[in-house]
């Protein structure tokens, strides 16, 4: 037979070790003679080694004869399997290997491997032993004096019915950079074009290398400090300005470096359980981590903190910042890739098994890998030996590159251009795919599994390192014929295109026009480069409309000059700043299986249901009691993406289409008329973002900033311009909140919100305020608690209440991280201060709950409400904490009698008792609360504690039983201060009847601008503290104070009298409104602490209600 001689290399350096020469002759005499199968061996060995053409063609004649004279086929096939493999590989070392029918093509239909499945992983002791002389005569060669493991042989051996890849593992030279386990390897550019290797091991050194030679060592870094054990490092990440590198260890530590000097600069953050993934932003100024425990940590590195926490599941193998650093990408170790939307903290799309699946305990990674043209489109690795695309922003299927990986993907790693990707496997496999022409170029066997790739920054290299702690760079894996993969991709837009038959060729100046093939100072490029670039351009219009639908969506990449030549952009994107939150529902969660919540609040849930040609929406109570009849399914044909739940109606919203408005419904659940649903169309070009039902209105806002309100009966009642884009919506009886963007995030990532609460009925402003929130955090919910106080509920887990305590201020009341176990996420929907607990769903590792299926309902779970006060004494703590929320109650009762008042929303006197009856037992309980803690500070003999808390009693029966109490407790000077206090509350109550006696003829007419100022809601009266004789005379007894409070009261009584005589004397209202102020406000100056009492309890701040009561006497 004979051999194909167009197949042999034709070229290759010429031969200068006279030795290794006449190792080759020997070897081929001893091939007639000897054992044909290690003769043959070490041959192929030095050929692969020295590339060898002309020995390689006499080798291959005397294999030929050796085939035709010896009978044993199995070692035959194996010799013609390794000369095969030799052959097709130096032949076209552009190409992949061939698979096994075009090698029996070659070969004349001989089976290379008789006997053998196609599939079998074992190796015969044949098969190793020659490879273990073939590791041995390389390492000899290369000057590597390590023994040669059963594992390196095992790892090229021929196996899946492939030629073997021998002479693949030898083209590459590895050396041990650090104990077997997990490694990582990374390539740091400095500004001045120095570019080093980083690599890290399971020894917990850094070491900074050669960027050419990975066995010169710069610098070994030991990242432990002094007499401490060194933690295995599982990651490492070079910033993008060349000064900083990162580490993740084993002991949860995230720790960052200065190049080159290998001093440690900070500690970043710190994790529960080991961390193993970091990524930088595009920008450096943001480092992502993330490992075995659940949350992926956002560090902003100019202030050394985290600004945020993404919710995501435990065990993330591997994490990509996009190019415009607008998204994250993260992979799990259950094959779940998520990518997170880095403006809103949310996930912008979860699909489940896209990635390959991995042992969480294996020294192994799954890393995804975003193109570097504006993030056109993300690579995944798949589980089947596939790689798939996914198009950025529609998130859909991209195409695939197949056929080259027989087991799991683990890593991929695009090159600087974008023009070529690398990728590893489980079966050690690792393959140079040419993403233009979506082929591979070239593939090489490995010694291991690969834990780290990364492409050289400036030259044609690829540095890759494995689960045993090998290191190699790969030169030159890009053939010459082709474009670097370091090649400016921007300089073929100056050359002009080459008509071509098949492709339609796409004119787009945003892309193609500029220059004439310069750029950077890198030279011209040919037409052929250029044809590449443009079949990758014009490959079935997908590469490049999604390239050109991220440009437009977040900005263009590069600028443009007046002659159409771009100019590079500036290494800091405006991407990288944090952006405004866009609107929310609350009570709304993302489709799951064609169901999803429209709304889930106390009063009930609207669930939409996904059908082939519309939705279906049902509306359910929680109480079945509340509506006369069950409210009927909704067909819905608008495609409903906004719902609210209001107490007499339902309110939905769908998104514009293009043969379509986007379109409101409303739907009353007991109307007394016909026709009482409505649906109104929005203008062209507004569609609508946030929607809220109240009692009597539907209010909506836009993404043109309008506020539109509605009655229930469909009448527009308003239209309001708002002052920034809308962020939320609540609604509760007549009352609307909305809140809006005042200003844009500031550069640590803090959104900038103001909130504005109106009564719908009456047109007014009750309050604005600004938006607390935890740093860095987004509103998750916005509503109102069962008492009508407004709530937020932040990313972070921490759920506040608007009080109008000092002049009205956010009080956070329940922290989500405290509660949490695990991987648990609180999805809150409902708030009660009185009964202390937040109605929420606790959904495991996902941001929000899923819809059941038929008729079951969520299970609900009541968090209690801990105000997070510091616990200086275990015991005392949870009485502080609770004293604190009955005085969120106080306030807002006495707040919510003053704006009733003001408002005449008080008609009859059943409304004002209610007010008042109200108030009275958030008084009491209050009271309950302050004389636990007073008896718990008596019992451990805290008397000037237990006094402050005696002070903030409500009533005269609190004080009562705060004396028993000390008397009990045998402390008479602590019962003698509270009888003070008690004598005090007597006087002040008196002083206020004798007030509201004056005020009861003229309405009201002479309350102070503190009280005008309560009846706006925005303060109230404040929780009553010891009274200033206690203040003034501490040194002095609790007699001396009484006398001082006796005085005081005496006063305000002589004030009051005065008022009467100055009423009778000038019979006018402008004469006693000057005079009885002259009085008051001298009763004031006195520094009354009767005068402190009376303002609690004069209308309208303690008692609105009491000239109505004494009208009507």
């Amino acid at each position: 037979m004979s051999w194909p001689r167009q197949i042999l290399p034709q070229q290759g350096p010429p031969l200068q070790d006279e030795v290794a020469r006449r190792i080759l002759e020997d070897a081929s005499q001893q091939l007639q003679s000897g054992n044909p199968a290690k003769s043959l061996q070490t041959i192929l060995s030095l050929l692969s080694a020295l590339h060898l053409p002309e020995e390689a063609a006499a080798v291959a004649i005397k294999v030929q004869d050796a085939m035709a004279k010896d009978p044993s086929t199995d070692v035959n096939a194996q010799l013609a399997s390794l000369l095969g493999s030799l052959t097709l590989s130096r032949s076209n070392p552009h190409s992949s290997s061939l698979p096994m029918p075009t090698l029996q093509t070659e070969f004349g239909g001989l089976d290379l491997l008789p006997g053998r499945e196609r599939n079998s992983q074992q190796h015969t002791s044949l098969d190793i032993e020659m490879h273990q002389m073939d590791i041995h005569l390389e390492q000899q060669l290369l000057g590597d004096s390590r023994t040669p493991s059963t594992r390196d042989a095992a790892a090229i051996a021929v196996a899946d019915g492939e030629a073997s890849f021998m002479c693949d593992r030898m083209s590459l030279s590895f050396i041990e950079a650090h104990p077997a386990g997990f490694s990582d390897v990374s390539y740091i550019e400095t500004v001045d074009g120095n570019v080093q290797l980083v690599t890290t091991g399971k020894d917990g050194k850094l070491v900074y290398r050669s960027g050419d030679k990975p066995s010169d060592i710069l610098k070994t870094v030991e990242t432990h400090g002094s007499g401490e054990e060194p933690s295995p490092l599982t990651c490492v990440a070079a910033n993008p300005g060349g000064d900083r590198v990162s580490i993740a260890d084993e002991q949860n530590f995230v720790k960052i470096f200065n190049f080159p000097q290998g001093e440690l600069h900070t500690i970043a953050t710190r994790f529960a359980l080991p961390a193993r993934c970091l990524a930088y932003s595009p920008s450096g100024l943001n480092l992502a981590a993330s490992g075995d425990d659940d949350g992926i940590k956002l560090i902003d590195l100019a202030g050394n903190k985290v600004f945020r926490t993404l919710r995501s599941e435990p065990y993330t193998r591997g994490l990509a910042y996009d190019p415009e650093s607008e998204y994250l990408a993260a992979a799990a170790a259950d094959g779940t890739l998520t990518v997170w939307n880095m403006a809103t903290g949310k996930a912008e799309i979860t699909k489940k098994k896209a990635c390959s699946k991995i042992d969480p305990m294996a020294a192994e990674r799954v890393t995804p890998a975003w193109h570097p043209d504006g993030g056109s489109f993300l690579a995944a690795p798949a589980s089947d030996g596939s790689i798939n695309f996914y198009e950025r922003l529609s998130w859909d299927s991209a195409g695939e590159l197949t056929g080259q990986h027989n087991a799991a993907v683990h890593l991929l790693s695009f090159s600087k251009n974008g023009l070529y990707l690398a990728s590893t496997a489980a079966d050690q496999s690792l393959v140079i795919w040419d993403v233009v022409e979506r082929k591979a170029l070239e593939k090489k066997t490995l010694p291991g599994t690969a834990c780290g790739i990364a492409w050289h920054p400036t030259s044609n290299a690829l540095s890759i390192i494995t689960d045993d702690g090998e290191l190699a760079i790969w030169t030159n894996p890009i053939p010459a014929t082709l474009p670097s993969p370091t090649a400016d991709v921007d300089a073929l837009t100056g050359v002009k295109k080459k008509s071509d038959s098949k492709d339609k060729m796409i004119d787009d100046q945003a892309m193609d026009s500029g220059s004439d093939g310069e750029a950077d100072g890198r030279g011209h490029m040919s037409d052929d480069e250029y044809d590449r670039e443009d079949s990758f351009l014009n490959d079935g219009d997908d590469n490049r409309t999604a390239m050109r639908r991220s440009r437009k969506y977040t900005g263009h990449s590069r600028g443009r000059k007046s002659g159409g030549t771009y100019y590079d952009a500036p290494a800091f994107s405006v991407m990288d700043l944090p952006q405004p939150q866009p609107p929310i529902q609350s009570g709304a969660t993302s489709m799951d299986a064609g169901r999803r919540y429209l709304a889930y609040t106390s009063l009930g849930a609207i669930t939409l249901r996904s059908e082939p040609d519309h939705n279906t929406v049902e509306v359910a109570f929680h109480d079945t009691a509340r509506v006369r009849r069950r409210v009927p399914l909704l067909t819905d044909f608008f495609g409903f993406n906004l719902g609210s739940l209001g107490e007499r109606g339902a309110f939905y919203a769908s998104p514009a289409s293009s043969d379509a408005p986007s379109t409101l419904v409303y739907r009353p659940f007991d109307a007394w008329a016909p026709n009482s649903e409505w649906s109104l169309g929005l203008p062209e070009g507004e569609e609508a973002e946030c929607i809220a039902a109240g009692t009597t209105f539907a209010a909506v806002a836009t993404n043109t900033r309008m506020l539109r309100l509605f009655t229930a009966a469909g009448l527009q009642s308003g239209v309001v311009s708002l002052p920034g884009a809308a962020v939320a919506m609540a609604a509760r009886g007549g009352r609307l909140a909305v809140a809006w963007h005042a200003a844009p995030p500031t550069p640590l990532g803090d959104q900038c919100i103001m909130l504005g609460e109106y009564t719908v009925h009456d047109q007014r402003l009750l309050r604005q305020r600004s938006v607390s929130l935890s740093p860095g955090a987004t509103v998750a919910w916005m509503g109102y608690t069962e008492e009508g106080m407004l709530a937020i509920y932040d990313s972070e887990g921490v759920l506040r209440v608007l009080s109008p305590e000092f002049g009205g201020s956010w009080v956070p009341v329940f922290s989500a991280a405290a509660e949490r176990r695990g991987g648990e996420h609180f999805w809150v929907f409902a708030v009660s201060i009185k009964r202390s607990e937040v109605q929420c769903i606790v959904c495991a590792n996902t941001p929000e709950p899923a819809v059941p299926s038929g008729s079951a309902r969520p299970v609900v779970t009541a968090a209690p409400i801990r105000v997070p006060v510091i616990a200086h004494d275990e015991s005392q703590a949870p009485l502080e904490a609770d004293l604190l929320r009955q005085g969120l109650l106080i306030a807002h009762s006495s707040a919510a009698a003053n704006n009733a008042n003001s408002a005449r929303e008080v008609e009859t006197d059943e409304e004002a008792a209610a007010f008042e009856a109200a108030l009275q037992t958030a008084q009491m309980d209050a009271d309950r609360s302050a004389l636990r803690l007073f008896t718990r500070l008596v019992q451990t003999d805290r008397q000037a504690r237990a006094l402050e808390v005696a002070a903030a009693l409500q009533t005269s029966a609190g004080l009562q039983g705060a004396v028993k109490i000390a008397n009990h407790g045998r402390m008479s000077t602590l019962a003698e201060a509270v009888g003070d206090l008690l004598e005090q509350r007597a006087a002040a109550e008196e002083a206020a009847a004798l007030a509201a006696a004056g005020g009861e003829v003229y309405g009201g007419m002479y309350a102070s601008e503190e009280q005008q100022y309560a009846g706006n809601g925005t303060t109230t009266g404040p929780i009553p503290v010891p009274s200033p004789a206690f203040a003034l005379h501490p040194g002095g007894s609790a007699k001396k104070a009484a006398a001082a409070a006796e005085a005081e009261a005496e006063d305000a009584q002589t004030a009051a009298a005065a008022a009467k005589n100055v009423l009778v004397e000038n019979g006018s209202p402008n004469g006693v409104s000057t005079a009885f102020t002259k009085l008051v406000g001298a009763g004031k100056a006195s520094g009354s602490g009767a005068d402190a009492g009376a303002k609690r309890k004069t209308a309208p701040a303690g008692n609105p209600f009491a000239r109505k009561k004494a009208t009507k006497k």
